[in-house]
């Protein structure tokens, strides 16, 4: 039996049920902030998935630059004119917007794993690199000079290639966007 100090049923009723409406407010306070927490970690997740995919589609089109200079620096190499085969113009251009795009891609990165940055960081170096010597070219043929191209093209031929660039970058950040899948 209850043990009765002067307290009417009702009263015990009353008490009772605000017991049971505290302990199911607070359980509903623990599921909310359960689903909050949750809802914030898909949120990130989806966050970091849309950066990576940034980052793989400016890869993918390093890499798209990366083979017209490898047609360019192979058509060199076999000693014909590529310079006629290939809009120089459009390259430089081409490699100047995807050196912008690599200041954005650099931020980007700065944001995920070490690794990505550092392997962003090297192929917008690269990227800078190869508008630098297709600066050189386009100046270099322009004018009817072109003395110095042997040197500038063996400089780009001992550079690691874009495409190589861009696919490692590619192999890096699907890395990251599996690692969690395991």
């Amino acid at each position: 039996m209850w043990y009765n100090d002067g307290m009417e049923i009702s009263d015990q009723i009353a008490l009772i049920a605000a017991i049971l409406v505290g302990g199911g407010t607070l359980t509903l306070a623990i599921m909310t902030w359960k689903s909050i927490r949750q809802t914030r970690s898909i949120q990130k997740t989806e966050r970091r998935e849309r950066l990576l995919n940034e980052i793989i589609e400016w890869a993918i089109d390093v890499g798209k630059s990366g083979a017209h200079l490898d047609f360019l620096l192979y058509a060199a190499e076999i000693d014909e004119e590529p310079w006629g085969e290939l809009n120089l113009p459009t390259l430089q251009s081409s490699l100047r917007e995807l050196e912008q795009r690599g200041k954005y891609i650099v931020k980007i990165a700065n944001s995920l794993d070490k690794p990505i940055l550092t392997t962003v960081r090297k192929v917008k170096g690269e990227v800078e690199e190869y508008r630098k010597s297709i600066d050189k070219i386009f100046i270099e043929v322009r004018l009817g000079i072109e003395g110095n191209l042997p040197m500038i093209l063996k400089a780009l031929l001992e550079r690691d290639s874009l495409v190589n660039c861009a696919n490692n970058l590619i192999t890096v950040a699907t890395k990251i966007k599996t690692k969690d899948i395991r």
